[in-house]
């Protein structure tokens, strides 16, 4: 067991107290297990005519027995804003954030600060295996969603994103997430990388999984690929800021010839409905999304 102090943080919504509910009673083996000092964040990222409903949801889930939890509301509805709340009103050091759609394995917290203390990390991120609603498309249960396979154990990474990982805020400075970020989508992976700048390594730990469901609504083939468009656009976005792409005509011309090979064996997969399908489609339509920027965002309010 280890015994170090730890925040653990939720961004939630209104409309998604049976997932929070869900989560929390995931999380009451886990705080109870915990030798070290353990709080919860959560953020209300739906306003303050919310904060009711969500305060019940908590004390209906029976966590404030083993924890103490803290409920804190968003000025505004906008994903990084409520990152950024979580950084200022955690109260340890280590702090792990979690998506209110998720649920992890018991051993969650103890892979996670294992490997955070073994290999002296600043961040460490786990595997967020999606569950896709029984509904969708067979070439949907396919994808991998959040870029999980082929990661080893301890491995140091480049990527991740903040549906399951343990920061060490001692070691990020200022750093905060970029709230122009907060309506499409893509501040936790400029975020990630402005760590990785600052020379701070992110590591992998296979077994801190929380599993995420996902529901009819973003299950959907139309969905998906909507939100793989918009990665697309997001990381041209990133990499622009950052002169990554200082030749544009050679930034696109990649683009181009990865969607014109990635297109057909993309359709091929799913039409013969390989175990491939799912990642075919990702690579083909966010690549397209370095070339096309659709209006809808991908985080409304």
């Amino acid at each position: 067991m280890n015994d170090s102090a730890i925040s653990i943080g939720v961004i939630t919504l209104q409309q998604r107290t049976a997932g929070l509910t869900k989560l929390l009673k995931h999380l009451i083996p886990i705080a109870e297990n915990h030798q070290g000092d353990i709080e919860i964040v959560i953020v209300n990222n739906s306003g303050q005519s919310a904060h009711s409903e969500i305060s019940g949801t908590i004390d209906g889930s029976g966590i404030a027995r083993v924890c103490p939890v803290n409920l804190v509301d968003s000025p505004e509805n906008n994903i990084a804003v409520a990152r950024n709340l979580l950084l200022d009103h955690s109260r340890h050091d280590l702090l792990a954030f979690l998506d209110d759609d998720e649920y992890p394995v018991v051993q969650w917290l103890d892979s996670l600060l294992h490997m955070m203390n073994t290999c002296d990390a600043t961040v460490v991120a786990g595997p967020v295996p999606a569950v896709f609603h029984e509904s969708a498309p067979s070439w949907v249960h396919t994808v991998d969603l959040h870029n999980t396979r082929g990661r080893e154990n301890a491995q140091i990474i480049e990527h991740t994103g903040t549906g399951n990982v343990l920061i060490n805020k001692t070691r990020i400075g200022g750093l905060r997430f970029d709230e122009s970020f907060g309506k499409s989508g893509g501040s936790d992976t400029d975020f990630f990388i402005r760590v990785r700048e600052n020379g701070g390594l992110i590591y992998w730990a296979n077994d801190a999984i929380a599993y995420e469901d996902i529901p009819e609504t973003r299950s959907s083939a139309s969905y998906l690929i909507h939100r793989f468009i918009k990665q697309g656009e997001n990381y041209r976005r990133i990499s622009s800021e950052r002169d990554n792409a200082s030749s544009p005509l050679l930034f696109s011309s990649k683009a181009i010839a990865v969607v014109l090979i990635s297109m057909p064996i993309a359709a091929l997969m799913v039409l013969t409905k390989r175990p491939q399908a799912g990642d075919w489609v990702k690579r083909a339509f966010s690549n397209y999304g370095k070339l096309h920027s659709p209006k809808k965002q991908l985080y409304a309010s």
